[in-house]
């Protein structure tokens, strides 16, 4: 994996598919915000890193850096904004792909069950609401 990606053992990337040009969504956003929130609770996990904060942290930047303004605007030219200077491996080309980079205290088995199961189980509560 390392030969490939930019990415140590300690490192777990989400891969979100969306719909071409739907990356900046608010939608989505919101959806990745809460996965990335949930996951840094479990055990093992230091931080994340995705789209869906970088547009938290673009949006307050752009208002003084008030921290009032850490939150996913709803205004999708505010999103589409962000993607502009955002980096490349949270997102691709057509911005159908999101990536929710997941950083690791440890790649031990029990830490990596824990966040896939995690994972997993908010993919299928995503499934069932939709």
């Amino acid at each position: 994996m390392t030969a490939n990606y930019a990415a140590s053992s300690d490192v777990f990337v989400v891969m979100i598919k969306t719909p071409q040009y739907g990356c900046t969504a608010y939608d989505t956003l919101v959806r990745v915000d809460t996965l990335a929130s949930e996951i840094r609770q479990l055990p093992g996990v230091e931080s994340t890193n995705s789209l869906a904060e970088l547009s938290k942290f673009a949006v307050a930047g752009m208002n003084e850096g008030s921290p009032k303004w850490y939150e996913l605007v709803r205004t999708q030219s505010m999103l589409n904004a962000v993607i502009y200077r955002a980096p490349r491996e949270l997102f691709n080309e057509s911005c159908n792909f999101l990536s929710l980079i997941v950083y690791l205290r440890d790649h031990r088995a029990s830490t990596l069950t824990r966040v896939v199961d995690h994972v997993a189980a908010f993919a299928n509560r995503m499934t069932r609401a939709m």
